[in-house]
């Protein structure tokens, strides 16, 4: 994946997210998809749509890159962990839910478990003798 450029694995992705949408769409009625059901109602709609796709893309964007200059597996952790992250503060900002023992828990196991993949990373490119790569 290195060695291709991300618009091409973009192209792609997009591709192959319309061959999946076809048979769907194909299959269902009209009456399966009630727009009202699924989406918020008020004049903010098409801009939140608008910033969803935006974002969806550049996200696309962004985790592409990340694989083309990392490993899978360490950019796999990291993205997981930035998702519980980040909704844990969301929960907790947005929607003022107090976390119990449990979700403090699961943080925290969260956050061992990327401190012990960086001092992996690290201790490996010791004793190898490689450098660590910065961007």
């Amino acid at each position: 994946m290195s060695a291709v450029h991300h618009s091409i694995i973009l192209f792609n992705f997009a591709w192959i997210a319309m061959a999946e949408l076809l048979p769907v769409c194909y299959l269902s009625t009209p009456e399966d998809f009630i727009i009202s059901d699924f989406l918020p109602t008020g004049d903010h709609t098409p801009y939140l749509l608008f910033a969803l796709a935006v974002l969806s893309f550049y996200g696309q964007v962004l985790m592409t890159k990340a694989i083309q200059l990392e490993e899978a597996g360490v950019v796999a952790v990291v993205r997981g962990s930035s998702e519980a992250v980040l909704s844990f503060v969301l929960e907790v900002a947005v929607f003022s839910v107090r976390p119990d023992l449990y979700s403090i828990l699961g943080a925290l196991l969260v956050l061992f478990s990327v401190v012990l993949l960086t001092v992996r990373k690290w201790v490996i490119s010791l004793s190898t003798g490689e450098k660590v790569k910065s961007y």
